[in-house]
């Protein structure tokens, strides 16, 4: 048998097995029609260049015992543990299995290789759209280019923040019940929808809720934070689905890689510094930061008794992200 056969065999079901992957998501998790009609034609058109691929080649199949990559897709299962990888991943398989097909096509369908060429330009476009939908593709976009990233209990303070060019922050009501924290989330969610939207360079706003899961599973919220003695991971990401975001608290670089490992989209280590919000804890101290650039690597931030006065210090050692209590205002003057 000729052995490109089994090669464009496989690229094929790698490309549908990406593009369902996509597509269903887009349906029954993102629910976006717009960007699920910009998908059908996609898959359409895979079908038809299957169809002239078939016909050109006489496809028998791959020989499974021959494959050598069977047990490849194991190594990359730790970056699917969340919404962002598991598109990633699937758009990465699907890319990847075009760009061989349109090479391959230029052997045996000349004349049409060119289809390939531009589903796959299709598929580009698609990915940062629908990517970028997504409150995922924010918070990797943010905390790549480095946040303050405020925490409160008082509405109008966050509003205030938000005003000021704060992009992710979290509601912080230790001491308010759920029907007040629900009144509270609910406020600034309406808050940041009439924010205009239509003005040149909006960028969206992420409102995390700390431990409350069923205002979070309620409200059109970017996603929930949970401590050590919350909710796991898993419990939580069973209970919203992959499309929220879900942030931890860690107190050393051990937690933050067992939170990792267990799908947090982003994590946090603290405190930094001594802080009255967490009088009982000891300091982690900027050492620690240092290390732990080297050793995580999904968004993550320092918190604790920080202000405008020992932040160089944070930066210095590592961290590009930072998360503020008290002396939040200082930092967008």
């Amino acid at each position: 048998m000729n052995k490109d056969f089994s090669l464009i065999d496989a690229n094929l079901a790698r490309a549908k097995e990406g593009l369902r992957v996509v597509e269903d998501t887009v349906r029954f998790v993102l629910r976006n029609e717009a960007l699920y009609i910009k998908i059908r034609p996609l898959r359409h058109l895979l079908a038809q260049l299957e169809h002239l691929l078939g016909g050109a080649t006489r496809l028998t199949g791959r020989d499974f015992g021959q494959d050598l990559g069977q047990t490849s897709e194991e190594n990359n299962m730790a970056s699917r543990r969340n919404f962002w990888g598991l598109m990633k991943a699937n758009f990465s398989r699907l890319e990847e299995a075009l760009r061989v097909l349109e090479e391959y096509s230029k052997i045996y369908l000349p004349l049409h290789y060119f289809h390939f060429q531009k589903l796959r330009y299709d598929v580009y476009r698609l990915e940062f759209e629908i990517l970028s939908f997504t409150p995922h593709y924010w918070l990797n976009l943010y905390f790549e280019a480095g946040i303050v990233y405020p925490l409160s209990d008082n509405v109008e303070e966050l509003v205030w923040l938000m005003d000021h060019g704060a992009k992710v922050l979290q509601l912080r009501n230790k001491s308010g019940d759920k029907n007040e924290i629900y009144n509270q989330a609910k406020y600034l969610c309406e808050y940041i929808d009439k924010k205009d939207k239509g003005a040149f360079g909006y960028t969206p706003i992420l409102l995390i809720i700390d431990d409350c899961a069923e205002v979070v599973a309620q409200l059109p919220v970017a996603g929930i934070h949970i401590g050590q003695t919350d909710m796991s991971l898993l419990q939580a990401r069973k209970f919203f689905g992959s499309s929220k975001i879900i942030g931890k608290s860690n107190n050393n670089l051990e937690q933050m890689k067992v939170s990792v490992a267990e799908g947090a989209d982003y994590v946090s280590i603290g405190p930094i510094f001594p802080t009255p919000t967490k009088p009982d804890r000891t300091p982690v101290g900027l050492e620690a930061l240092k290390k732990i650039k080297k050793e995580i690597f999904i968004p993550w931030l320092a918190i604790g008794g920080i202000d405008k006065k020992n932040a160089p210090e944070l930066y210095d050692a590592g961290a590009n992200n930072i998360a503020v209590i008290r002396s939040a205002r200082d930092f967008f003057i």
